[in-house]
């Protein structure tokens, strides 16, 4: 009975041995490597080859403030925003005319441009720089920021008009298929520069029959 006791120590004492050299055969862990978890991914998903790829860097060429972010609007969206300052309000070409933003859309524009921001914040090839980017570009998304950008862009040269500057040409007709030119009855394409917020619910047809007007 003590020589099976003593042979089964022996056994156990070899098992533990053999596991001991098997761990310090292992590779040792590298001092940066540590557990991959959720949190420790970056908070972009763009890969920064793609990035700079992709980032023409317009938007950093103005400064990191309100009046910075109202630039890039502009840059990005000024053919499609005006403020009329007579209505103290936003308008917004639709396609085939100016209306009244009653919807938020320039807000979403803002947002829209600050994230764009940040992606081309990710080809800075300096750390430090690309760091204070990102951060502008993240906080040009709260609300405050979002309200003094559009406050700045107000009076952007290419944002700002007047109720005067709105449906000057009488001779204008705007319908669902064009804008047409009363002097020549010329159907030509919906136009932002000829700021007509007025339209005409249908289409416009020049050989269209009128019968109840020519009996």
């Amino acid at each position: 009975g003590r020589n099976r006791e003593r042979r089964q120590t022996n056994s156990a004492s070899d098992a533990t041995a053999k596991g001991a050299k098997t761990m310090l055969k292992r590779k040792p862990a590298a001092a940066n490597d540590g557990p991959q978890t959720n949190n420790s991914k970056p908070i972009h998903s763009v890969p920064r080859k793609t990035v700079s790829r992709i980032a023409d860097k317009r938007l950093l060429n103005y400064p990191f403030t309100d009046s910075g972010n109202a630039e890039r609007l502009v840059l990005l969206f000024g053919d499609k925003i005006r403020y009329c300052h007579s209505y103290r309000a936003w308008l917004v070409w639709d396609g085939t005319r100016w209306q009244r933003d009653f919807g938020g859309q320039v807000n979403r524009m803002v947002k829209e441009a600050a994230r764009r921001l940040y992606t081309q914040a990710l080809s800075i090839p300096d750390n430090d720089q690309r760091i204070d980017a990102e951060k502008f570009a993240r906080h040009s998304e709260s609300a405050a920021s979002i309200r003094a950008t559009l406050e700045c862009a107000r009076s952007e040269a290419r944002i700002s008009i007047s109720a005067k500057e709105l449906d000057i040409d009488r001779f204008l007709l705007n319908c669902l298929n064009g804008t047409v030119d009363l002097r020549t009855m010329e159907l030509r394409p919906h136009s932002s520069s000829n700021l007509i917020t007025k339209l005409c619910p249908v289409p416009f047809h020049l050989d269209a029959s009128c019968e109840l007007f020519e009996h």
